[in-house]
């Protein structure tokens, strides 16, 4: 029985690995969009067309259209890494804050059943409250940060 298996499963990671291979050939001539990014109003997508890469600058409503060049392709991959910077920045501060409002909640519900327990409890809720009010802060510079190097890599990127 255990043969059969093992035989299975040699068999199926193989399917695997030739279904999911890709040579230099198909890698060089894929044309479509290799990335795309959109947080708080700016964004862009990546095209790949033969050798050359055209990227969309957006920004709310605004949309620039640049092709990478030697002069330019530093500036376009800061502002790529500016704006995934700004989205990690933004899910790890909105996850700092729905953990703020669940421990709020918890602390309200243990208030009303039971003040003795939370009595004991209050330095734990305490110490968990001030860790990710740490978090949040830091969490907001950050994403200030990041929203500023963004904002100055769309002004040099369309100018």
């Amino acid at each position: 029985m255990r043969a059969y298996i093992l035989i299975l499963l040699v068999s199926l990671l193989l399917i695997l690995l030739s279904a999911c291979s890709v040579n230099e050939e198909e890698k060089q001539n894929y044309s479509g969009i290799i990335g795309e990014r959109n947080v708080l109003g700016y964004g862009y997508i990546v095209t790949k067309e033969q050798n050359t890469y055209t990227w969309e600058i957006i920004y709310k409503e605004d949309r620039s259209v640049i092709n990478e060049g030697k002069h330019n392709i530093d500036t376009l991959d800061n502002f790529r890494m500016a704006v995934n910077e700004t989205e990690s920045t933004l899910v790890t501060l909105t996850i700092s804050l729905a953990y703020i409002l669940i421990l709020a909640i918890t602390t309200l519900i243990i208030f009303k059943k039971n003040r003795k327990i939370l009595k004991q409890a209050v330095p734990v809720l305490v110490l968990m409250a001030l860790i990710t009010i740490y978090i949040s802060s830091d969490a907001f510079f950050e994403l200030t940060t990041a929203f500023k190097d963004v904002k100055y890599y769309y002004i040099i990127l369309t100018n």
